[in-house]
């Protein structure tokens, strides 16, 4: 791992996949999942500049989600521009549309590098093991959203979930064109978990996200005993009210809620990959994963959502945003010492 992320790109174009690699990339995103190109392809210079402003833009949304009255750290919070998933664990979202045109406000530093990373990403890497992976049906890739993952100290590991929802499930199974992926572009080298080195990575269940089936059923062996006690739980609201019924579902996959702590170190099942700053992971939306605790670090993943065959990311980013937050509901906002789920 070390001698592997000590070869850094300099370059800003990084070296074309060969023929078999980006075959052996499309297998594995296929039959797996996900695939891991480790070592670095996104220049150290970018990787800089996404890590200054990634700290940045947190820092600042936080301020804004103060400023409205909420507690930036201990409220479980979900707007446009960053949602708290867990306890010191965001998702934030980087707006990469155009700027300039028609009175339009130019792009902000953060917005600048990530589109740059979308740029880079798409005609390295993405845009060649997608086209191998959908053969003659491929008929283009495009990324629709931009954001990061940043975990900081006393993080814990997230609950297994899912990012799709289960009408994607439904569409994806019929329409085999139809897929959102997910590209990780750590901003910190990460371990492989499982090893003698800690990992703060990224733990997926293979082959989880070939069926909504296999996705439950992953996500079952991943809690244990405690999805039987979820499941006999919904079963008994179920019959309260059929609107909720779709909600359960719906979280099941992980979708309106993660455990806020609590989530094993690493499954048994589970693989933990190592990644260089910069190097990339794929995963496909469906794919049952989780983020591993903190290591006593502030660690920053970037991402591109990339979809084919016309998919939307409908779930995991809601329309209000910070502006929108009254006093009346920052103060209804849950308590991380109160909740076992967000939703």
């Amino acid at each position: 791992m070390v001698a592997l992320c000590s070869a850094r790109v300099v370059a800003s174009a990084p070296a074309a996949l060969s023929v078999e690699a980006i075959g052996r990339h499309a297998a594995s995103l296929r039959d797996r999942g996900f695939t891991v190109l480790p070592a670095p392809i996104i220049d150290t210079a970018l990787i800089a500049r996404l890590s200054a402003t990634t700290t940045a833009r947190l820092d600042s949304l936080l301020d804004r989600v103060e400023a409205k009255g909420c507690d930036p750290l201990e409220q479980q919070y979900l707007f446009r521009e960053v949602c708290a998933r867990q306890s010191m664990r965001w998702d934030l979202h980087v707006d990469v549309a155009r700027r300039g045109a028609s009175g339009r406000r130019k792009r902000t530093p953060a917005e600048e590098a990530y589109a740059e990373l979308s740029r880079a990403l798409l005609s390295s890497a993405v845009e060649p093991i997608v086209e191998a992976l959908q053969g003659a049906g491929y008929e283009g890739v495009r990324p629709t959203a931009c954001g990061a993952i940043v975990s900081r100290r006393g993080a814990a590991g997230q609950r297994p979930h899912a990012d799709a929802n289960l009408p994607h499930y439904a569409e994806a199974e019929r329409n085999p064109g139809h897929r959102l992926f997910n590209c990780f572009v750590p901003l910190v080298d990460i371990a492989a978990g499982g090893g003698d080195e800690q990992s703060d990575g990224t733990q997926f269940w293979p082959a989880s996200h070939l069926t909504a089936d296999a996705a439950h059923r992953a996500w079952e062996r991943a809690l244990g005993p405690e999805a039987l006690l979820e499941e006999k739980e919904e079963e008994e609201e179920e019959e309260e009210e059929e609107v909720m019924q779709q909600q359960r579902q719906l979280r099941q996959l992980g979708q309106l809620e993660e455990r806020a702590g609590g989530a094993p170190a690493l499954g048994a099942e589970a693989e933990a990959p190592a990644c260089c700053a910069g190097g990339l992971i794929i995963f496909d939306f469906r794919i049952i994963h989780g983020g591993l605790p903190s290591i006593g670090r502030e660690r920053a993943v970037a991402y591109v959502i990339c979809s084919t065959g016309g998919a939307q990311d409908e779930t995991n980013f809601p329309p209000e945003r910070i502006a929108d937050l009254t006093e009346a509901g920052a103060d209804a906002l849950p308590w991380w010492d109160e909740i076992d789920f967000v939703q």
